[in-house]
């Protein structure tokens, strides 16, 4: 079976040579964006040519990639897109009630009416949103209004982390479903609590957020079968 293969926006700088991170970048936005899709297998000489590079930065590119989730190595056939499953789905789903609850509860003490304002400014822009890319963005800005004066550099990395290898997830119920309309009221309501300074309310509905939207994931996902 012909593996998928989408390469046409990955395009390389001008006039020097990329290094690993950039490529990693250009991929990771790719997959993101369903320009490389799920079991597309992820050729070093073809990237190579593709980027006007070396194999090695393609090759640190790729293990990037692998260890960030988005692809897979298997022995002796070659570095794919990973596949969208629900198991991962959930996975990623509880990993964010963990941090993201973390992020919340030792950021309520020190929230401010300032920081709450600025979560606002953003919520209306993400109800004005209308493309997906804007979606996120506004959608990430809002949660690290309310997570970034918790202080705890370590654990917003690694929710933005986590971020980044759920990307594909929200890009599909946000394309997929009606779910947006459920979310921003959500939205809003978690930010009164936070202006309030109901701790556990505003936790509670954090996780039942988070969970939700997980939820929606897993009955929305089709199946993506693996690539031989």
């Amino acid at each position: 079976m012909a593996v998928m293969e989408s390469y046409a926006a990955l395009k390389p700088t001008a006039g020097r040579l990329l290094r690993h991170q950039e490529v990693a970048e250009a991929l990771e936005a790719a997959i993101c964006r369903g320009e490389l899709a799920p079991g597309a297998q992820l050729r070093q000489d073809h990237l190579a040519q593709q980027f006007s590079v070396s194999h090695i930065p393609v090759r640190e590119a790729l293990r990037q990639l692998v260890a960030q989730g988005l692809a897979v190595n298997r022995p002796n056939k070659g570095v794919f897109v990973a596949t969208m499953s629900v198991d991962e789905a959930r996975e990623l789903t509880e990993l964010r009630v963990l941090l993201e609850g973390r992020a919340l509860g030792m950021a309520l003490p020190v929230l401010t009416a300032t920081d709450c304002d600025a979560a606002a400014m953003v919520l209306e822009k993400l109800d004005r949103a209308e493309g997906v890319d804007d979606l996120l963005c506004f959608h990430a800005q809002f949660h690290g209004c309310l997570y970034t004066p918790s202080d705890r550099p370590r654990t917003l990395a690694m929710i933005e982390e986590l971020r980044t290898s759920f990307e594909r997830y929200f890009r599909y119920i946000w394309t997929h479903t009606g779910y947006r309309q459920e979310q921003a009221g959500e939205h809003w309501t978690l930010l009164q609590f936070c202006r309030e300074g109901a701790r556990d309310a505003a936790l509670d509905l954090l996780a039942r957020h988070i969970r939700r939207t997980g939820d929606v994931i897993c009955d929305a996902l089709p199946e993506f079968p693996e690539k031989p």
